[in-house]
């Protein structure tokens, strides 16, 4: 069996969730299922001393990453999402030429299922569909769009031309489980799987034995709060910074990169934030150092006013 994988962002991208792809392309290698990546060229958040090569194989050539050509991600909301489309476009052709069994697609961007219809029809493959963001309700809770205005009506077409061409559908929790049942999409189609982590290599680590604190300037006496991931309209990040006004006595720590990431940055310098820290997102050998910075807490938050 082969998978294909059409995914927008892979490494060396520093991106949330790229471990997902990473760690199921690695189980189907092991099950000696072979997995094909096709992923536009890296523009978010590049360590610049990164290395790449558009063609790349590992697990004993059970697993190919092929990095098509595409111009690079800019902060301008139209220009991103030309991109998307071309993206897709590109995507398509791949769907359509390359030899494979199944289709692994992933709930961004949300166009992605747009395609799906044609890949059906021409190529009679079998597709998973992984939500981790359901849309557009997503778009709702960001203050993208209003619930039943045109971006929601538009939306809710895709979403359904998505979940009608999906053999299974991967939930990350109940919750959304129950959101989509509740959309009419058939419970036998959905199956629920936590997204994982790997406890043998993500471990606490003690404030005092934490290199992160002195590297970054950071007090480890401080009540330290930290948010690691995406920095985008659906993550509401902004919500960090509208608590950290109000609490100034506690230490914000951001780590990530995103289509706000400027906003964010702009507010940090020029607005009453002083106490919140903006920083790249870290490699994956570190997220175990990145978790271990927030502090535990010991207080009824009940009794806070925000």
């Amino acid at each position: 069996m082969r998978v294909i994988f059409p995914f927008a962002y892979y490494h060396p991208e520093r991106c949330a969730g790229i471990y997902v792809v990473d760690d199921v392309m690695d189980a189907l290698a092991e099950a000696g299922e072979e997995s094909l990546l096709m992923v536009p060229e890296p523009t978010r958040n590049v360590p610049p001393d990164a290395v790449w090569t558009r063609d790349e194989q590992r697990c004993g050539g059970f697993v190919r990453i092929h990095r098509f050509r595409m111009f690079r991600e800019g902060r301008n909301p139209l220009q991103r999402a030309f991109r998307y489309f071309l993206c897709e476009c590109k995507q398509l052709h791949f769907l359509l030429w390359e030899k494979y069994d199944v289709v692994f697609i992933d709930s961004t961007p949300p166009i992605q299922g747009l395609k799906l219809p044609l890949v059906r029809l021409l190529r009679r493959k079998k597709v998973v569909y992984n939500v981790h963001d359901v849309f557009p309700d997503s778009l709702v809770g960001a203050g993208l769009a209003r619930k039943g205005g045109p971006l929601w009506k538009i939306g809710n077409v895709v979403s359904a031309i998505t979940y009608k061409s999906s053999d299974r559908i991967i939930a990350i929790s109940q919750d959304i489980k129950k959101n989509l049942v509740a959309k009419g999409v058939p419970e036998e189609k959905i199956e629920v799987v936590y997204n994982w982590v790997d406890t043998a290599s993500v471990k606490p680590v003690a404030r005092n034995e934490n290199p992160l604190f002195e590297e970054f300037g950071l007090d480890p006496g401080k009540f330290t709060v930290v948010y690691a991931g995406n920095l985008g309209n659906a993550q509401n990040t902004g919500i960090v910074l509208d608590v950290a006004e109000k609490l100034p006595d506690i230490q914000f720590v951001i780590f990530g990169t995103g289509g706000t990431e400027a906003e964010i940055r702009e507010r940090i310098l020029s607005g009453p934030v002083s106490n919140v820290t903006l920083l790249p997102l870290q490699p994956s050998e570190r997220v175990s150092m990145v978790y271990s910075m927030g502090s535990q807490c010991k207080r009824n938050f009940r009794h806070w006013r925000i």
